[in-house]
């Protein structure tokens, strides 16, 4: 092969290597032009606890006394709900569709009740939208749990407006409603019940 000859194939080579270059990036920056085009409308659904108040009650899911102002609960084969009550909002820029009811991971038994959340939300809202979570176990139960904290996880899944971008809210916190002394559960002061609460979108 002659020197000519190797200098165009190795022109060939680097024009192909070129044009591949090329390519990759018109379609990384066509993806990342439709990423943000796509973010510029995104729904940002919020979850917000509003309310935490437990009572007592002779079935795991029946209705029974209000516990404030109790101070503390002595033993009893009673169960000890302990509710949270979110507000929802969603707070950007565009419409939030498909939104799935709320999951909840919890080491304690939970159950999601009263959910006001239509399946579409816009940015703008009322404050109506909410769901409650409640938290169900017998004395015993809670004085093994409230040697530490309990955590909890609440996720809602949904997608903006084209429905090419998927969205999940995740509320995260430690509960902690009493303090455990000895076998009796002290109700802990309102503002204490709830630690290290953090809300977070991620879309993808």
């Amino acid at each position: 092969m002659t020197p000519l000859e190797e200098l165009a194939q190795i022109s060939e080579v680097i024009i192909a290597v070129v044009g591949i270059f090329s390519i990759w990036f018109s379609i990384k920056s066509l993806k990342k032009t439709d990423w943000n085009s796509s973010m510029a409308t995104a729904p940002s659904i919020t979850l917000n606890c509003i309310q935490a108040r437990f009572w007592l009650s002779d079935k795991p899911q029946g209705g029974g006394s209000w516990g404030e102002p109790t101070k503390y609960l002595d033993p009893s084969l009673k169960y000890i709900t302990f509710a949270l009550t979110f507000s929802v909002l969603n707070q950007g820029r565009g419409v939030a569709l498909s939104i799935i009811s709320p999951k909840v991971q919890c080491i304690a038994t939970s159950l999601v009740e009263d959910i006001r959340i239509p399946v579409s939300m816009g940015s703008n809202n009322d404050n109506s939208e909410s769901f409650e979570v409640h938290i169900t176990e017998q004395h015993d139960k809670w004085l093994k749990f409230m040697e530490g904290s309990i955590d909890i996880e609440i996720l809602i899944d949904y997608t903006n407006g084209q429905g090419n971008l998927f969205c999940t809210s995740k509320w995260t916190a430690k509960l902690k409603p009493f303090n455990r002394e000895n076998e009796r559960l002290w109700i802990r002061e309102s503002g204490k019940k709830i630690i290290d609460a953090d809300m977070k979108i991620t879309y993808r």
